[in-house]
């Protein structure tokens, strides 16, 4: 879209253009948040299945430790604390690949698509407002 037709005076009074540019903009603001949208859904649902997979392999790498430890180290530990081992320290680990992880992800391809987007509008404005930064 031309948006032109909001910063020149000259074109104020026709207002069919000014609707129809506000229109286009519209459109692609509705087509950009739409995009985000299933973006984002996507990269939830891509989080979750690495953060489950993860703590499932992280289960089975401790349970065959604990198997391949001699019989005098199970005398010294309760079947308890095995368990609650498992049960306990693995959703931790998960915690940080799941959605903190997907936060900061989301934050991170945000600023370069933002930073991206500045640049290919004023190159000479991103750089004054990256270097006011």
């Amino acid at each position: 879209s031309d948006t032109s037709t909001f910063s020149d005076p000259e074109k104020f009074a026709d207002t069919t253009a000014l609707s129809h540019s506000a229109n286009d903009i519209a459109t692609y603001q509705v087509g950009i948040g739409v995009g985000t949208l299933v973006g984002m859904v996507l990269m939830q649902w891509g989080v979750r299945v690495m953060s489950e997979s993860i703590s499932r392999q992280l289960r089975g790498l401790c349970f065959r430790a604990m198997l391949r430890q001699e019989m005098g180290w199970f005398d010294a530990r309760s079947t308890g604390l095995l368990s609650s081992r498992l049960a306990t320290e693995v959703p931790l680990i998960s915690a940080f690949t799941g959605e903190s992880f997907a936060q900061v992800l989301q934050i991170i391809v945000c600023a370069i698509t933002g930073i991206g987007i500045a640049l290919l509008r004023s190159w000479i404005m991103t750089l004054v407002i990256i270097g006011a930064l």
